[in-house]
């Protein structure tokens, strides 16, 4: 393959590449737009100096001063080359990264969204309280990969919880979820919007039981009407939007 084949193919390349990169440029955008003009400018660059070796080699430089001159005509192209490779190896180093983490956010926006719509469409046909809980409690455990769900209602007149459903009985029975006591007073600062611990709000949680990771009140104007006990695997983790 001769060199004027290979600044050819090059030409091409890099103008095809060009072509892709201008009409994804909304996408990659979105992460960033320095690193679009980073990436679209290093394919520029490298574009027209290959398309300028390729005129080179069919002598059109041949009468221009400085480029005349091959050894002057090579430092400019290697110049071109480097500061061109440059520009799409940082706009691509700093893309990637936030592609990652953008398609991540995607993923868990679409996992918290589709167990919304899924409790959504599940209130309207059930009208049983004990089996929304006991159902949306395995939605959490499939949409947001929780290890163990329990989930008991809570009478506020009584001060007491009444066991739902447990999707391990061995990480917590029903009886041992019955045998819960509910700090009332902790409740009410949670109810009158002052976010107390409600971790702390329960007592009486079996030594011998692994402390939830997380526990989420379903709340009926300010006020706890059920609870989720929820535990984690340990390499899953959440972040305050999960949450």
């Amino acid at each position: 393959m001769t060199m004027e084949t290979v600044n050819w193919a090059a030409s091409l390349f890099f103008l095809l590449a060009l072509v892709m990169v201008f009409r994804f440029r909304k996408q990659i955008s979105a992460e960033s737009v320095a690193t679009y003009n980073e990436i679209g400018g290093g394919l520029v660059i490298l574009a027209l100096v290959m398309l300028g070796r390729v005129y080179g080699d069919l002598g059109v430089f041949s009468s221009v001063p400085f480029l005349s001159d091959p050894v002057f005509y090579d430092l400019i192209s290697w110049i071109g080359i480097i500061t061109g490779s440059l520009l799409v190896v940082t706009g691509v180093s700093n893309w990637l990264p936030l592609a990652r983490h953008h398609r991540k956010f995607n993923e868990a926006r679409i996992r918290r969204l589709e167990l919304l719509r899924r409790v959504e469409q599940l209130v309207r046909v059930e009208t049983r309280l004990d089996q929304i809980l006991t159902t949306t409690a395995d939605y959490l455990v499939t949409y947001f990969d929780f290890a163990d769900v329990a989930v008991a209602k809570y009478s506020v007149n009584r001060r007491r919880l009444y066991p739902v459903a447990t999707t391990n009985q061995r990480r917590i029975s029903t009886d041992q979820l019955a045998a819960l006591q509910v700090d009332s007073e902790r409740i009410q600062r949670y109810a009158a919007g002052r976010r107390a611990n409600l971790t702390a709000a329960l007592s009486g949680y079996p030594r011998e039981a692994d402390n939830p990771y997380l526990l989420l009140s379903v709340d009926v104007d300010r006020w706890p009407v059920a609870f989720f006990l929820l535990w984690r695997k340990p390499e899953t983790e959440y972040d305050n939007d999960d949450i």
